[in-house]
């Protein structure tokens, strides 16, 4: 008789914590309320990877550093790799929201510019200007103006493909 109050028990204390878990778990897939984004701003969103300009040209050897090379290890060129830091410039109705410089990545500086950022504006009919600056102020930076339009919960995404800047 004793086994049997034991096993009731035991079934009865799984099912009371089921029921418990389940509450639990039905509770907080409809409650409380929370919200990701707020209903009243738009999202402008920045990602791009850019490789700023070589700091040097690539140049022929010298007949001196051509003696020192092996006769199997003479590449036509020598190329330095550090490149410049890229600086990424943005405006929303002629007022800058962004400025940042960032320094190429790896260990020799020979990798691209990483920036990443998030801004919550008001929606509506604006006017964007992006500027990419890679070369260290020896070239024109890359820029970009167009109108948009932002709705309320809207994403827009700026970018870099191969170079060419992308709002969309």
């Amino acid at each position: 008789m004793s086994n049997i109050l034991d096993m009731i028990r035991r079934y009865a204390g799984q099912v009371i914590a089921y029921i418990g878990f389940a509450v639990l778990l039905g509770y907080f897939s409809a409650a409380p309320d929370w919200s990701y984004f707020p209903d009243d701003k738009a999202l402008i969103k920045l990602s791009l990877t850019h490789g700023g300009q070589r700091k040097e040209a690539c140049r022929e050897h010298t007949k001196e550093e051509r003696a020192k090379l092996p006769p199997t290890a003479k590449p036509p060129k020598i190329c330095p790799r550090e490149r410049h830091p890229v600086r990424v410039s943005i405006w929303l109705d002629d007022k800058q929201i962004y400025d940042a410089l960032e320094t190429p990545m790896g260990i020799t500086r020979d990798g691209p510019s990483q920036f990443y950022k998030r801004f919550q504006v008001a929606p509506g009919k604006r006017l964007l200007k992006v500027e990419i600056e890679d070369s260290g102020g020896n070239l024109p930076p890359v820029a970009q103006s167009r109108e948009i339009e932002l709705t309320a919960r809207g994403v827009l995404v700026i970018e870099a493909d191969h170079g060419k800047l992308k709002i969309r």
